[in-house]
């Protein structure tokens, strides 16, 4: 179906599931979905699920402990897109412990992210990614072709969960602002993690890594992955000790 979802929720009462292998188009606006309890998503694609998500006014997702604000594991895609191209169209999701912001969650591999427009702004729990693999997990597929990202790791900004190597991201538009959390990369690896393939074809990027880590490729202990720039504006920033890009400490 094409649904669309809004009003407010924060006691966990109000969640969105999408089924194993079934395809929807979501039209969220200004929809407010938060949870304080463990193990709970609130937005959540099952394996083999495919969502379009479009957004208009602003829109905030939180989950609890275990699991990603947007939760996308491997086998599943996610697409957003804002309703009017407007920047005033905002996602704001935020992963609970172990989670990340869009992505796995506890012990899950990321899925294939893909956002085209709006102003995104992902944000991982401790060990998490912002964009990609929950605790533990790898980093997904993550294509970025417009908008503003912003992607803030408990671990690696956009790529790995903490002990999780990077995915794959193509960075084709947009400004994009990774930063790492303790131990991870801007974009790459998590903590003890590889970096993974990076291509970057245009847009700003900025990707900034944690202490030991790069800004992209390893986190700490990490090797550096394979990076592709083809155009654009990149700043890389390493941690202590740690490559802006290539290896972690």
């Amino acid at each position: 179906g094409n649904f669309m979802v809004s009003g407010t929720n924060t006691a966990g009462k109000a969640r969105i599931v999408i089924p194993n292998g079934v395809t929807n188009t979501v039209r969220i606006w200004n929809l407010n979905l938060q949870t304080p309890g463990d193990g709970q998503c609130i937005f959540a694609l099952e394996a083999n699920a495919s969502v379009s998500l479009i957004l208009k006014g602003t829109n905030t997702l939180a989950s609890g402990k275990d699991r990603a604000g947007i939760e996308v594991p491997k086998g599943a895609s996610l697409s957003i897109t804002s309703a009017a191209a407007d920047e005033a169209d905002m996602l704001t999701a935020t992963g609970g412990q172990y989670g990340a912001g869009i992505g796995g969650g506890n012990g899950i591999d990321g899925g294939t992210v893909i956002i085209n427009s709006s102003v995104v702004t992902a944000t991982g729990g401790g060990n998490g990614a912002g964009i990609g693999g929950g605790n533990g997990g790898k980093g997904g597929t993550v294509t970025i072709n417009d908008g503003v990202v912003t992607a803030t790791g408990g671990s690696a900004g956009i790529g790995g969960g903490n002990g999780g190597k990077g995915g794959t991201v193509t960075i084709s538009g947009g400004r994009v602002t990774a930063t790492g959390g303790s131990n991870s990369a801007g974009i790459g690896g998590g903590n003890g993690g590889d970096g993974g393939t990076l291509t970057i074809n245009g847009g700003r990027v900025t990707a900034t890594g944690g202490s030991n880590s790069a800004g992209i490729g390893g986190g700490n202990g990490g090797d550096g992955g394979t990076l592709t720039i083809n155009g654009g504006r990149v700043t890389a920033t390493g941690g202590s000790n740690s490559a802006g890009i290539g290896g972690g400490n």
